[in-house]
């Protein structure tokens, strides 16, 4: 078990680098810059959570590429909610435009971005 953990630990270690958010890694000059707030719409409520009056806030951490564009997203504060963690996952990965993070050079490079809170407030219909 002892070389599993160091092998997981290894390999979340050399990602943070890939995406330049490990602690060595110093290659971002300029973080990535964008609003995430209004992308979002009423059409985006689930509703299953609809239905079921549920609301709640999440955050997110967004994977951005040289281009600007979501290679990936993850929540870092779940609503409670499991399907609006993932809705605002798919709205993000979808809509969500950055102009990416770049190095010292000005050059373009892969970053974290983390959201503000998105919080889910029911519409009304």
């Amino acid at each position: 078990m002892p070389k599993l953990i160091e092998g997981m630990q290894k390999c979340a270690s050399e990602l943070r680098d890939f995406w330049n958010m490990g602690a060595n890694s110093g290659r971002i000059a300029v973080a990535a810059k964008g609003s995430v707030r209004a992308i979002f719409t009423s059409d985006d409520y689930p509703k299953s959570a609809y239905y079921r009056a549920q609301g709640g806030t999440s955050q997110y951490l967004l994977l951005i590429d040289e281009k600007g564009s979501v290679a990936g997203c993850h929540v870092v504060v779940p609503s409670g909610v499991p399907i609006l963690d993932a809705m605002g996952c798919a709205v993000l990965q979808e809509r969500t435009k950055l102009a990416p993070a770049k190095d010292a050079s000005g050059k373009p490079v892969r970053s974290g971005y983390v959201t503000p809170p998105v919080k889910w407030i029911m519409p009304t219909l």
